[in-house]
């Protein structure tokens, strides 16, 4: 064949495959860019959806106001304090979309006809209307307040017990304690007839909200409301929308879809990208979010680059055939020069940072680079072809490692050169280890050693290669960074004694005053004279000098430095007193109410100083939650499970904001003001409790704040 049609021949033998990879390389690129695309928007969608649901959480907050006022004044708010605390608050400048707030009142049948006596006295204009004439069902929800009256006149008296959807939402939550929003409804005081929602908040007669639902309804005392118009409301909030995917929400409560509200833009069906959807509790109703992107935002030059990419690679291709091309040409030549490759090889194993050491199949060193004679203090001339690798190993290391092989594979591995090879051998990987490698002047150094498995193409092993990097930086560093970890806990550790010191001083302070006030009476009062008086004086010196000597040992097992400490098997009671001893003083101080729950004689295996350490972190970290609160308590409880023990640390707090949350167990992350924490009490304790193969959890438990230890209970 003519030398320009074999030349032919090979271009396109490898032209061809190189157009499918191409072809492949840019389909994949684009899946990518379609992938990112996706991805963003996405989180464009995610991020409208919180925003909506954020703005109702605001409404919220306007309605817990109204419920305050009536709270505050037992219930009985007349129109006049009504209308100044809403002047107060601006909740109309604060909270756009609302029409108002107010108040409705529950009125039972019974209570119907005394209810009208009173109000007709207050205001002998008010008049209750009801929407549907027909039903009675047998108790009246109706608007006594709602400000500002002037353009909300209409629903005053209404009874919205009257009407099926308004009465349905209020019904729900009398029993979930919860803002709920109604359905969507016609309001009486638009004139337009918009669509619009109630939201109502339940108030009961009792400060807090009882905790079952026969309670709950027993003791309804009415709602603070507000009527909100969807076009308004969702009107302010477009501006926060993103525009490159547009919402709109339906409700599925009722399993019938209903349409709350839908972007007034329009997207043309060619720019219609990726759909989203996710479902939203709002209010106590089940809403839809729908999400349709809109393509025209996306950066164009993302459209071309797969086009780009392949023409690009195309030309790679090429240039690539024409370099394999001219390869082939000069293989004879190559082929030639092996005197010269073989040269240059051996520069690359000299060039290696590595230690590079190959024997043969009986384990005769054959190879040894520059940088195992730099390592090891040996020239290659002393060791190849006259010894195996054995001589740079400690004995004891070889002989150790022998036995963990044996029972790793099953059979008897004899201390030697087998060590390095029984286990490439038996998964035809490398095997990687650390080792101790021993210089020829007798000095050591940690290594990490990764032996393969040389074979040539038939199969059969041709010799074993060795490549050890010197870990002694490495290592050195990892000392270093656990070194600081180390005082990093004492310091955190001594901080939180430096807190206590004050409550722990007066703790100690008190028993002494007994001691001494009791040795002054042996020694002074002449009315003791019995022996039975003087042994109940001493009992007393006796249980007092017992009580600091229970502190005493707290500080000494709290303050010591653990670092070393073996895990060993205690009980879990054990580091929970030593936290307590050191802090029950200061939670009295305070009038800090606490309430103990252990179960005894719990085993586990850990270290006593530094779950102690952990305990009493999370004991002052609920101290200084809960210190200015009216109500303060903080509970300590166990519980056994599933062969795992849980400690709860419940203190009275409403738990921790959900914006935090994520970041509270992050190093140097503090609520606290400055100079009142480091941030790093959570973020050690955490570590501590993985190595106890342990979890640290935050949890909300009955709407309070609760952080959950769990632990192995230890089988021995």
């Amino acid at each position: 064949m003519k030398p320009a049609l074999k030349s032919i021949g090979f271009f396109l033998l490898w032209l061809l495959p190189g157009l499918a990879v191409c072809l492949f390389i840019s389909l994949q690129i684009r899946k990518t860019i379609s992938d990112f695309e996706e991805r963003k928007e996405n989180q464009i969608f995610s991020r409208s959806t919180l925003t909506i649901k954020d703005s109702f959480e605001r409404y919220v907050y306007g309605l817990q106001g109204v419920k305050g006022t009536y709270s505050a004044l037992n219930n009985e708010v007349r129109t006049e304090h009504f209308k100044n605390y809403s002047k107060s608050r601006e909740y109309f400048n604060n909270f756009p979309g609302a029409l108002g707030f107010g108040f409705i009142r529950y009125i039972s049948e019974r209570e119907f006809s005394d209810y009208l006596k009173k109000i007709y006295i207050v205001n002998p204009t008010f008049s209750i209307n009801r929407l549907d004439s027909v039903n009675n069902f047998g108790n009246y929800f109706v608007i006594e307040q709602i400000e500002p009256i002037e353009q909300n006149q209409k629903a005053l008296g209404l009874d919205i017990g009257s009407e099926v959807r308004r009465r349905e939402a209020a019904e729900k939550s009398i029993l979930s304690g919860a803002p709920t929003l109604t359905a969507t409804i016609k309001l009486v005081q638009d004139n337009k007839k918009e669509n619009g929602f109630l939201f109502l908040l339940p108030i009961y007669k009792t400060i807090f909200t009882p905790e079952s639902k026969e309670e709950r309804r027993k003791n309804i005392f009415g709602w603070a409301y507000t009527p909100l118009l969807i076009e308004k409301l969702f009107h302010q909030l477009e501006d926060k929308l993103d525009p490159r995917v547009l919402i709109s929400i339906s409700d599925l409560t009722s399993d019938i879809e209903e349409s709350i509200y839908k972007s007034d833009k329009i997207i043309d069906k060619k720019n219609i990208g990726n759909t989203f959807k996710s479902e939203i509790i709002i209010g106590g109703r089940r809403w839809v979010f729908k999400g349709e992107s809109d393509v025209s935002y996306r950066n164009p030059a993302y459209a071309i680059l797969p086009y780009i990419i392949f023409i690009l690679t195309m030309i790679a291709n090429t240039i690539g055939v024409f370099l394999i091309h001219r390869f082939f040409r000069l293989k004879k030549q190559a082929e030639e020069k092996s005197k010269y490759a073989s040269s240059w090889q051996q520069a690359v194993l000299d060039g290696a940072n590595y230690s590079i050491i190959s024997t043969k199949p009986n384990g005769i060193i054959s190879t040894f680079n520059r940088a195992a004679e730099k390592m090891l203090g040996y020239k290659s001339e002393e060791v190849i072809n006259k010894t195996s690798p054995s001589i740079f190993h400690e004995k004891s290391e070889i002989e150790f490692r022998a036995m963990e092989l044996t029972q790793e594979l099953g059979e008897v591995i004899e201390p030697g050169f087998n060590v390095f090879i029984a286990k490439a051998l038996k998964s035809k990987n490398a095997d990687i280890n650390e080792w101790t490698y021993i210089r020829k002047d007798g000095s050591k150094f940690p290594v990490q050693l990764s032996v393969t498995v040389m074979r040539d193409n038939a199969g059969d092993v041709i010799g074993y290669l060795g490549i050890g990097e010197d870990k002694t930086a490495q290592k050195s560093m990892e000392k270093q960074i656990n070194d600081q970890q180390a005082k990093m806990i004492q310091s955190a550790k001594m901080a939180a004694l430096g807190e206590m010191a004050g409550s722990i001083a007066h703790e100690i302070n008190n028993p002494l005053a007994i001691i001494m006030a009791k040795s002054g009476q042996l020694k002074d009062d002449p009315i003791i004279s019995s022996k039975e008086q003087i042994r109940s004086e001493i009992a007393k010196i006796e249980s007092t000098s017992e009580r600091i000597a229970k502190i005493v040992k707290g500080l000494r097992i709290f303050s010591r430095n653990s670092e070393n400490d073996p895990a060993e098997n205690i009980l879990l009671e054990h580091p929970i007193e030593d936290a307590l001893s050191l802090c029950t003083e200061k939670f009295k101080k305070e009038g800090i109410r606490l309430k103990i729950s252990v179960i005894p004689n719990t085993p586990i295996k850990g270290r006593r100083v530094q779950l102690a350490q952990v305990f009493m972190n999370l004991l002052s970290n609920a101290f200084d939650a809960i210190r200015n609160l009216d109500e303060k308590w903080i509970e300590v409880r166990t519980e056994i499970e599933d062969g795992l023990v849980k400690v709860y640390f419940i203190d009275s707090g409403k738990g921790i904001p959900s914006e935090i949350e994520p970041k509270i167990m992050n190093p140097f992350f503090t609520t606290k003001e400055v100079g009142l924490g480091t941030g790093l009490g959570l973020s050690i304790s955490k570590g501590i409790i993985e190595d106890h193969s342990g979890v640290l959890n935050y949890e909300l438990i009955r709407s309070n704040t609760a952080f959950v230890v769990t632990l192995p209970i230890s089988k021995s």
